[in-house]
């Protein structure tokens, strides 16, 4: 089999590296950037260093802070209107995947006119994005690396991706001291869904040695540092673990892909605009009860990373090991582990099953689910 390892971003990854915005600005000569975040960034003060950055190479800036959670169709032509008046050469996306996913989102219109969703699905953006500068400000997405962006359509309740080489930011500026004030909360839920990333890339129909590689060390360093980011917000060094682990997941996701638990997760921000990490959070332990049986020995190795002893144990009780390891840990950071608790409804369930069914990370999920296994999984879950 031929395997196949796309990651068209340029990374700068580490303490300092937002510095490397004016090297990229000056190469290019870029004129005029419009930045793409939200507002809780914006008060965090995150955007005037780049914009103090961005004067010093007389690149004239805006900034669009409209950028909501799961972002939608309408938030993309807000950012579009802004867009269209401003005339930027280049968009720098600051934020979470949210803010990235908006910044990729418009820059595809920007390029190759429509709407957004006539790009629905892999390979139908022909024409390169407006350069895209992205900056993480928290670990969890990876949007930073991936060619996917991930939008709500309002009036269908309908959570899709827009893929292909075209959809990836040029620049990835992966710097851990701006994720030093993100809250505990947004911590936890991003972290987890970092795991998540790399959890269900390790275990994915499409994975191979390199993305093996890749997913193994991120559900380590998530593993091992999730805890005291969220504990002990300031340290830079479980910052930057973090953050490198959310970066390889996103790397090793891209080109393995995901499965179950990312496809059930879809409805729930659709519907009831649960943050995704949250969401993760919630049936990442009910997909991989789910899975054991058809990748029992990497579930294992999953448990054996998360630091939990498998020393005795047959090689499905040490899978099991690994949900054990999963729900403690999303014990531990405090994020909501059940579908009562994010406001879904029992009777709301077998519609999300309808909506999920049919989304292709089902198809390539490890085990093959049936509508009614789905349905088991939510009611698990609620």
């Amino acid at each position: 089999m031929i395997s196949n390892f796309i990651c068209p971003t340029e990374i700068f990854l580490g303490a300092g590296s937002l510095k490397q915005i004016k090297a990229i600005i000056q190469q290019e000569q870029f004129r005029r950037a419009m930045i793409v975040t939200d507002k809780g960034v914006l008060n965090a003060g995150l955007i005037q260093p780049i914009m103090d950055e961005l004067a010093e190479v007389n690149c004239e800036a805006s900034v669009f802070d409209g950028v909501e959670p799961n972002p939608t169709d309408i938030v993309v032509n807000q950012a579009f209107v802004a867009l269209t008046n401003e005339r930027p050469d280049l968009l720098i996306a600051v934020g979470g995947g949210s803010s990235m996913d908006t910044a990729k989102a418009i820059g595809i219109l920007a390029t190759n006119g429509g709407d957004i969703i006539d790009f629905r699905g892999v390979g139908k953006v022909k024409e390169p994005i407006l350069p895209v500068i992205a900056i993480p400000t928290t670990a969890g997405t990876g949007s930073e690396v991936t060619t996917v962006t991930v939008i709500t359509d309002t009036k269908m309740k309908l959570k899709y991706s827009v893929g292909g080489r075209n959809v990836a930011a040029r620049w990835a500026l992966v710097d851990p001291e701006l994720t030093l004030t993100v809250p505990p909360h947004v911590t936890a839920a991003t972290g987890v869904d970092a795991l998540t990333h790399a959890i269900e890339a390790f275990t994915s129909k499409m994975s191979y040695s390199v993305t093996d590689s890749l997913a193994k060390e991120s559900i380590r360093m998530i593993a091992e540092n999730l805890r005291t980011a969220v504990y002990q917000g300031n340290n830079l060094e479980a910052r930057s673990k973090m953050l490198e682990g959310s970066l390889i997941a996103g790397l090793a996701f891209n080109n393995a892909k995901l499965g179950l638990c990312h496809a059930l997760c879809n409805p729930l921000g659709a519907h009831f605009n649960v943050p995704h990490g949250v969401a993760n959070a919630i049936l990442l332990p009910h997909s991989t009860r789910f899975n054991l049986p058809a990748r029992t020995a990497k579930y294992a190795e999953v448990a054996k990373l998360m630091g939990e002893s498998t020393e005795g144990l047959s090689l499905s009780e040490a899978a099991e090991k690994a949900v054990t390891a999963i729900e403690r840990l999303i014990k531990d950071v405090n994020v909501p582990a059940k579908l009562s608790l994010v406001g879904v409804t029992e009777d709301f369930l077998p519609r999300m099953v309808e909506e999920c069914a049919d989304n292709p990370l089902v198809s390539i999920n490890p085990r093959t689910a049936t509508k009614d296994d789905l349905l088991q999984i939510y009611k698990n879950a609620f």
